[in-house]
């Protein structure tokens, strides 16, 4: 909603590249932290594997399992989270960009999913709330 804002004002298009370009590499981050979370989880793997073969203390094998557990749970979070921010990217796109809309009812939808993000973006976690042990890492949200 931002970059279609930007789009329509005055020398806005530069503004939309800068948005374009910045929406990229945060796809590209995202999608690189995913695939280095999976990576570091099929390496904690192949070492539980080897460590299984060579009989390890059972506080050993439970110590590497949980942490293969948490990898695993990380891992989940970061495709579930690109698949989220996937599928507003193309709504995003297709109520933008319909052709059979006028523009003033095109740019007051953008303006309504500007303050729906802004809403979002400004919400913080209860300080009261009891930390899930289903989540024993940060999500980065």
């Amino acid at each position: 909603a931002k970059k279609y804002l930007e789009k329509q004002e005055f020398l806005g298009g530069f503004r939309g590249v800068y948005q374009s370009f910045k929406e990229t590499g945060q796809i590209m981050s995202g999608t690189y932290s995913t695939i280095k979370a999976a990576m570091d989880l099929q390496r904690t793997y192949i070492e539980l594997g080897k460590l299984e073969e060579n009989s390890i203390p059972p506080e050993e094998k439970q110590r590497l399992e949980e942490a293969a557990a948490k990898k695993a749970l990380e891992v989940l979070w970061k495709t579930g989270r690109l698949e989220i921010e996937s599928i507003l990217r193309n709504t995003c796109n297709v109520v933008l960009h319909d052709k059979n809309v006028d523009k003033k009812i095109l740019r007051r939808r953008a303006i309504a999913l500007k303050a729906m993000g802004d809403v979002y973006a400004h919400v913080k976690p209860d300080p009261d709330q009891v930390p899930n042990p289903f989540m024993p890492f940060e999500t980065g949200a």
